[in-house]
């Protein structure tokens, strides 16, 4: 392979994908569909559904896939939004210092080992130089350590509120580094290879564990309550009780609808789609469906 062309195709590929995480299509870049089911399918895994019919077209999968980072977003308070900022100008600011780092690298002589525990000014003078001389020497360690932070953040994120903040810090830093330099994978040294093989990896986790995340921990839709002919459903032929039918998605052609039914004992719970056809429907207001399945009445025994 010609020199430099080896670079130049990993440069390429990482900038595709930098774009696509930046853009407003990001969700595209391992198909929105595939994004939105897993999201939904997370959902409803997390609140004990099953799907009882499948939709007909999957473009409801590619709207939740796009609302995902935007709609977590909306739920930030500016105070974190702020921190997170502050955070990810650090994280590119360590990104981009590093071939001058790696200059100072070649001049910065290992200063004397600091006393275990510093007493007088001297001693913390030591122990700062000592910790400067350890982020210089162990550059790549020092990058890996900290993505190992990051995405370790975004999996661990307690909170419901800044989910997509987390999942931003942890792969646009990665995608940013893979992207500025690809070859380390070719002329770098040991730990410069193990440090971008491991940020691509953590940058690929975070990517599949979005869906999965946002799915369980966030993602709560609302949609328009409908009053739709009971026929339509598969609810009757699976003789399970029927709750209200919901518009999941409207076309041109026809709106692709759903259902939540239930079995008679009301623990087991399922999500129907079918299409509602061209007619109008009364709309009675709008629900998350949370929130229909958590005023679930268990029918009565009693004929």
């Amino acid at each position: 392979m010609p020199e430099g062309l080896f670079e130049k195709i990993v440069a390429g590929a990482l900038r595709a994908v930098t774009t696509l995480i930046l853009g407003s299509g990001g969700y595209q870049l391992f198909d929105g569909r595939w994004y939105g089911e897993t999201i939904f399918r997370a959902y409803l895994q997390s609140r004990t559904l099953d799907i009882l019919t499948a939709p007909t077209t999957t473009d409801l999968y590619g709207l939740f896939a796009a609302q995902s980072v935007p709609g977590s977003l909306r739920d930030a308070s500016g105070l974190l939004i702020l921190l997170f900022l502050l955070v990810g100008l650090i994280v590119l600011a360590h990104i981009i210092s590093k071939p001058n780092i790696e200059k100072l690298a070649d001049t910065f002589q290992r200063p004397a080992l600091p006393r275990a525990i510093p007493l007088s000014r001297a001693d913390r003078r030591a122990a700062v130089r000592f910790t400067q001389w350890i982020y210089v020497e162990y550059q790549p360690l020092v990058t890996l350590m900290l993505f190992m932070i990051l995405t370790g953040l975004f999996f661990a994120w307690p909170f419901r509120s800044g989910l997509a903040l987390a999942f931003l810090i942890a792969v646009i830093p990665a995608a940013l580094y893979l992207l500025l330099y690809p070859s380390d994978l070719s002329k770098g040294e040991f730990l410069d290879r193990f440090a971008y093989v491991g940020i691509l990896a953590m940058l690929v986790v975070s990517l599949f564990g979005w869906p999965q995340l946002y799915g369980t921990a966030v993602f709560d839709p609302d949609f328009p309550i409908v009053s739709a002919p009971g026929a339509q459903d598969h609810c009757d032929e699976a003789r399970l009780f029927k709750g209200p039918s919901f518009v999941a998605y409207e076309s041109a052609d026809a709106a692709t609808m759903f259902r939540v039914c239930f079995d008679r004992t009301g623990e087991r719970k399922y999500v129907d789609f079918f299409s509602g056809g061209k007619e109008q429907m009364s709309r009675l207001g709008r629900a998350k469906l949370s929130e229909v399945i958590a005023t679930f009445v268990k029918p009565s025994d009693t004929p």
